[in-house]
């Protein structure tokens, strides 16, 4: 019994697998069916040859699985065992069945291959023309010259071009026909079945006009093209000027051109400048907006492949080059390089948003700035714009700043700020530029975004060290002085830090005979020599009226009464703060607490309340400082101050200062005393009679200058605090040097 189960068992599998690969053989080989051949139902392997006659093609006997009709070619099924695969002899032809609109039946060399999957559909081809045709493929006609590949796959054609040009258009619409001529043989295009030239390499014989998704541009002769999605490449012979790719209505909008040189070298820009990035290839792309790079580094040359000016692009932004003005963007950074209304060669940078690209001039620079190895500029845009302007001749060149943007001649940066103009010899251009040694002879005027100045200035220092150009009455007293009002006049003569003895030199002699030349230079020729006399008259007027201001300490001292306590002490008025209140230098022993209310006396009677700022005594400072600083609560037109003397200015051992105080609270009084050593925290006099009570905080003046402030008494020694001390108090109150001087000339 049980072995005749066995058998029973076994016999029903073998059934089973007969059953199955009947089934699988059927599914593989049942495929084709062929009119009037029933012998070639089936076929695998080598296929089936169709002669002369045209045959219908089905997948089945039912009729509505036809496919077309065929002659001399040959047909087998796919190596998946479910599709057709339609291979061409020579003179083959395929036909569509009736409904579809496709034939292949001219034109198609022998070994051309075309595919149907297992419900009939047409879905992909491999095949070379073998004369100039027009294929259909992808509901697309593709107009070809013999010799060119076509192929079919995954819902993309692809060409190998051959014989010079193509085209293509919508079955039904050829109105849309996109054309390529000119083309060497060997160029490649990818078609979607949109339409459109999704890849792309080939290279062009002689000078063409053509389409490229949607934008017009004439091609050079030999000039290679890539494309690769929304990336269009143009490689460029040498020396060929730039044009800007020409929207159409079809232009696709976030197309991105690039450009370079066959070398890797110079582009030629559509101004015929030269553009040449450090190292690499030399690449410019192009937008809608027009063409931009983002190197790190690149310089532009003029026509004649010299020099203009380098560019710095530190974090690698798009920076657009513009040469219309009527195309700057104020959402792009950009660089401006064209030609104002007077036809003068003028640059704008522009970056409204942050800090743009830096500028910096070479020496054959189209601008007239007189740059040398040693004399160096360079600009930056940063929330606003710089205009440059060439130099008429006999002028300097004028720079404009608007916004936050920055001017560094040298060691040396104007900037602006707060609507205001300001000068800064710590405030520099981050860059790699390599600065030399003195300025070159430049105008720097402060601007709104459009160009227009925005109001006359007056020059003057703050109180940080700094030169500011404000509105005309921002600042009174002090700093009247700076009665020129316009523009900053930067000469490689004149210096904007500390007074060195050689630019003392310069100050106290006023205006040298070159800086004299430079100033007419200044002048437009129609103010005549009339007008420049007057301005060299109003310059030494000015020097001289300063001079005598600042040279006049007994005006700048006060007797100190501290609200509570009477008289207390004396003090020196040292300038005025940005605001123009005077400012007051004590001893921090006379008053040292933060907001306590004063009283001024001055030696002409007047006398003037005032509020402590903030001061160190010896005990809380920790370091040696006996220091306060007093600010008056009226600004005083035309007050007269003694300068806090520069570094490197101290008084020597053995010579003999000035001290100026008010001894008992009484009359001022002016004390010689000899210099017996001076340290780094104090400088000790000693003279028959020491100091005395009311004297503490009083002013120690060398050379019309403050070097010290009375600090500690005993017998016939005085100490003062030194300039150093003093210097190093007023920039932890947030003030610096407090000193002003004419070291910028402005036109009137």
């Amino acid at each position: 019994m049980k072995s005749n189960n066995l058998r029973l068992k076994l016999n029903l599998f073998m059934v089973f697998i007969i059953i199955l690969f009947t089934i699988s053989f059927t599914f593989a080989l049942s495929s084709i069916y062929i009119e009037g051949n029933p012998e070639a139902q089936g076929l695998g392997g080598n296929g089936y040859d169709l002669g002369d006659n045209y045959k219908t093609i089905s997948l089945s006997s039912d009729p509505g699985s036809e496919i077309g009709t065929a002659k001399n070619v040959n047909i087998k099924t796919d190596s998946s065992g479910t599709g057709i695969v339609v291979e061409f002899k020579k003179d083959g032809s395929l036909l569509s069945k009736s409904g579809e609109d496709w034939a292949y039946n001219v034109g198609v060399e022998p070994g051309g291959k075309f595919y149907f999957d297992s419900k009939g559909k047409f879905i992909k081809a491999d095949f070379k023309a073998s004369e100039d045709w027009t294929f259909p493929l992808n509901g697309y006609k593709h107009e070809v010259k013999s010799g060119t590949q076509l192929k079919l796959e995954n819902g993309e054609v692809s060409l190998d071009v051959r014989g010079g040009s193509f085209s293509f258009y919508p079955e039904k619409d050829l109105s849309k026909r996109q054309s390529f001529s000119n083309i060497k043989d060997g160029g490649s295009f990818n078609i979607n079945s949109q339409g459109k030239v999704i890849n792309a390499n080939f290279e062009v014989d002689s000078q063409t006009d053509i389409v490229l998704r949607g934008y017009k541009y004439k091609l050079a002769a030999n000039s290679k093209v890539s494309i690769d999605g929304n990336k269009v490449g143009i490689t460029i012979p040498d020396g060929t000027k730039l044009e800007e790719p020409k929207k159409t209505e079809d232009a696709e909008s976030d197309t991105i051109f690039s450009f370079s040189t066959k070398s890797g070298g110079a582009l030629v820009l559509p101004n015929g400048d030269l553009f040449e990035t450090n190292g690499g290839t030399s690449t410019l792309y192009f937008k809608d907006n027009g063409f931009y790079f983002n190197d790190k580094n690149a310089v532009i040359k003029n026509s004649e492949g010299k020099n203009d000016f380098f560019i710095q692009n530190a974090n690698n932004k798009d920076v657009y080059l513009v040469f219309d003005k009527d195309k700057i963007s104020k959402d792009l950074d950009s660089i401006f390089i064209g030609k104002n209304s007077n036809g003068k060669d003028t640059m704008i940078l522009t970056s409204l948003n942050a800090k743009g690209p830096a500028v910096f001039f070479a020496e054959t620079n189209r601008y007239g700035i007189g740059i040398t190895s040693e004399n160096t500029a360079s600009v930056q845009a940063n929330k606003g714009k710089v205009f440059i302007e060439k130099a008429e001749t006999g002028n300097v060149a004028s720079i404009k700043i608007s916004g936050e943007s920055i001017a560094t001649l040298d060691r040396n940066s104007l900037y602006g700020e707060g609507g205001e103009l300001y000068f800064d010899p710590t405030k520099q251009i981050e860059s790699d530029f390599k600065y030399g040694k003195s300025s070159p002879d430049s105008r720097i005027v402060f601007v709104d975004n459009e160009g227009n100045k925005l109001k006359d200035f007056e020059v003057y220092s703050n109180n940080r060290n700094q030169y500011a150009s404000v509105p005309v009455g921002t600042f009174k007293g002090s700093l009247d002085f700076f009665k020129a009002k316009g523009d900053f006049y930067v000469s490689s003569s004149v210096a904007f830090n500390q007074l060195t003895p050689e630019q003392q030199k310069f100050y106290d002699e006023s205006i040298n005979s070159n800086v004299k030349e430079q100033l007419a230079n200044y002048i437009s020729q129609d103010d005549g020599k009339d007008s420049i006399a007057a301005l060299q008259r109003t310059v030494e007027g000015l020097r001289i009226e300063e001079e005598e201001r600042r040279k006049n300490p007994p005006l700048a001292s006060v007797r100190l009464h501290v609200d509570g306590y009477g008289i207390a002490g004396s003090g020196t008025v040292v300038g005025v703060d940005k605001e123009g209140y005077p400012l007051i230098l004590t001893a921090g022993h006379v008053t040292d607490t933060q907001g306590q209310k004063v009283t001024a006396d001055f030696v002409d009677g007047k006398k003037y309340s005032g509020t402590v700022l903030g001061g160190y005594s010896d005990s809380q400072s920790g370091s040696g400082w006996d220091l306060s600083l007093i600010r008056l609560d009226t600004k005083i037109d035309k007050i007269s101050y003694v300068p806090i003397a520069s570094a490197g200015r101290d008084p020597q051992e053995g010579g003999y200062a000035l001290r100026i105080g008010c001894p008992n609270a009484g009359p001022f009084k002016q004390t010689e005393t000899l210099i017996t050593q001076v340290g780094t925290g104090r400088i000790w006099t000693q003279n028959d009679e020491g100091v005395i009570g009311g004297e503490s905080g009083g002013g120690l003046f060398y050379n019309g200058r403050l070097v010290g402030v009375t600090s500690i008494g005993g017998g016939v020694n005085t100490g003062y605090a030194t300039t150093e001390v003093i210097r190093q108090f007023l920039q932890k109150q947030g003030y610096g040097y407090l000193i002003a001087q004419i070291l910028s000339i402005v036109r009137n």
